[in-house]
């Protein structure tokens, strides 16, 4: 923010209203805050104090009127000057006891936020304490009427505890020209603060009781306090352009002073926090948000129920920080997908780790735990998720492997290569050399194996298919095998026959040419014998008794051998 903007305003009615554009800007700031708001009278210098904390002679308006500049709660946020990892979050507020405002409602209301919101209230007064410079601090008298620390909270304990709760008091006195001094004797401004708050009045007037009420009071809600004593800046002539003269024309004692409380401001003011909920600029607006509705209500603003409400938003913010860290630690391993089970286990485990530690330094007042344990399960279904992320990985890149392993074998087996005798064996022989060959793929991941029984159960039907052909081939392959060595037997039956005949036809023909050489030799002789016989005859009978006999031998013989002929052809 270069400048201060307006934050809470008030309406007609004096409901306060949030800036949306302001709290808008705010919500931007994510480191811690420190609060430093400041009240008192209006006209008595309290922007210059804001101002001076920035660093800068402008930018809370200063007034030189009788009239009060600043209205409603002005904010200015700027990174702190002191400490880089925090932001200082400056709130000017409205002057109180403004005769413009017509009622004191809006002065308490404008300090009980001012004490709500800040972790450092400054408070502005130009008057001596003893007397009535804490006068506009009577606010405090009713302060238990205007804000309460439990939701349930009996009217006996209400304000009991404030001090646990309640921002750090600077008081800062202006125009200071008296010594500091207590019964004749020296003193400082802060133990000059501590006296005049141990003052009490004797009297039981209502006037007694009121101021012994307020400081009583003051010592026990503002435990954390310091006093400064500013001497008039500048001759008067100049204290209406306070911010337009050089330095060596200011008070040198105001100067120190000045510097003094820049310096305590802002080294010793903490970080707002309620109950351990350190306010970053989103809470802050949350927290005013909060305060605002309350007071737009006509209720009392309760800093457990503000808490509750910020601390749970802080923790779903956590909640939601962790969670996203470990999605971006888990989504930088996306491309090694897939990895073992192992391996993804290991990379679950540092994102979470990493993401519970960011968890533990962001949440706030978790002491059941409910929030740690909601994101732990969280990160169990995001592991889940990235569990089947990491399965259907594994599970496309195997079966785009498994496609492009058998694209070849696709195709032939399309068109009809193994659909013949001999194929189912050859079919399953390339796919056993596909099965190795994916099996020894590497960074296919665990779903390798399930991805491959489904690819070779698909194959299944194409296997049966092939290996039904395979069989009727076989089949056909066998009966005509058979029928063919049918034929060959019968062939070579048929030429053992033909030669058996053709070597039987030879026997008959020589046995043919041997009896017709016997009988023609037999005849032959027979002829000789009838001659020799014939000659023999004339000279007794018993000659042609042999002759006879002789004839009937060689007709026997000649009958014999033709029938040993045909009985030979007959047994071919």
């Amino acid at each position: 923010m270069d400048s201060p903007l307006m934050l809470i305003s008030s309406d007609t009615n004096g409901k306060f209203v949030l800036n949306e554009d302001t709290a808008g800007i705010l919500r931007g700031i994510t480191k811690p805050v420190v609060v430093v708001a400041i009240v008192g009278r209006y006209r008595t210098g309290k922007s210059y104090l804001m101002n001076l904390l920035a660093g800068h002679k402008t930018g809370f308006a200063l007034g030189h009127t009788v009239q009060s500049h600043t209205k409603g709660i002005w904010a200015w946020a700027f990174p702190h000057p002191s400490d880089q990892r925090k932001y200082l979050l400056l709130l000017d507020t409205e002057g109180l006891g403004d005769v413009e405002k017509g009622s004191s409602t809006n002065d308490m209301s404008l300090f009980v936020m001012a004490l709500l919101l800040s972790s450092q209230l400054v408070f502005n007064t130009t008057s001596v304490l003893s007397k009535d410079g804490l006068d506009q601090l009577q606010l405090v008298i009713n302060l238990a009427d205007h804000m309460k620390t439990k939701t349930t909270q009996s009217d006996d304990e209400r304000g009991s505890d404030f001090y646990e709760y309640l921002p750090g008091l600077v008081v800062c006195i202006r125009d200071f020209t008296l010594q500091l001094e207590i019964n004749g004797k020296p003193c400082t401004a802060d133990g000059y603060l501590n006296h005049c708050l141990g003052l009490r009045k004797k009297g039981n007037t209502r006037e007694c009781r009121s101021f012994n009420e307020q400081r009583e009071l003051l010592e026990q809600y503002f435990p954390n306090r310091r006093c400064l004593a500013f001497p008039p800046p500048a001759s008067p002539e100049h204290m209406q352009h306070l911010e337009n003269i050089s330095e060596d024309q200011i008070n040198q004692q105001f100067l120190k002073t000045a510097d003094d409380f820049k310096k305590f401001v802002l080294l010793k003011t903490p970080v707002k926090n309620i109950q351990g909920t350190v306010m970053n600029g989103k809470r802050f607006v949350a927290l005013a948000s909060q305060y605002v509705e309350a007071q737009r209500k006509g209720a009392i603003p309760c800093i457990e129920d503000a808490t509750t409400s910020i601390t749970s938003a802080a923790n779903k913010e956590a909640l939601e920080e962790s969670t996203e860290l470990y999605k971006q630690c888990m989504e930088a391993i996306k491309t090694s997908l897939p990895l073992s089970t192992h391996d993804l286990g290991a990379e679950h485990g540092r994102a979470a780790e990493r993401a519970v530690i960011l968890f533990k330094e962001n949440s706030v007042l978790d002491r059941e735990h409910k929030y740690e344990e909601e994101l732990n399960k969280t990160l169990m279904k995001e592991y889940e998720t990235w569990l089947q992320l990491n399965d259907q990985t594994s599970t496309n890149l195997s079966e785009k492997r498994l496609t492009e392993l058998y694209q070849t074998l696709k195709e032939r087996q399309e068109g009809g290569e193994f659909e013949c005798g001999g194929g189912y064996k050859r079919y399953k022989e390339e796919l056993d050399a596909i099965t190795e060959a994916f099996r020894s793929t590497q960074g296919l991941g665990q779903q390798a194996s399930p991805a491959l029984m489904n690819f070779l159960m698909e194959r299944n039907k194409d296997s049966n298919y092939i290996m039904s052909i395979d069989k009727m081939m076989d089949k056909q392959e066998k009966l005509q095998q058979e029928q063919e060595a049918r034929d060959r037997l019968l062939e070579q039956q048929k030429r053992v026959k033909e030669e058996q005949d053709k070597h039987h036809a030879e026997i008959i023909r020589v046995l043919e040419e041997q009896n017709n050489m016997v009988k023609e030799e037999l005849n032959k002789k027979i002829k000789e014998i009838e001659e020799i016989t014939q000659k023999q005859v004339n000279k007794d009978d018993a000659g042609s008794m042999v002759l006879k006999t002789i004839k009937t031998i060689v007709k026997e013989c000649a009958r014999v051998i033709p029938t040993i002929a045909l009985v030979f052809r007959r047994r071919m």
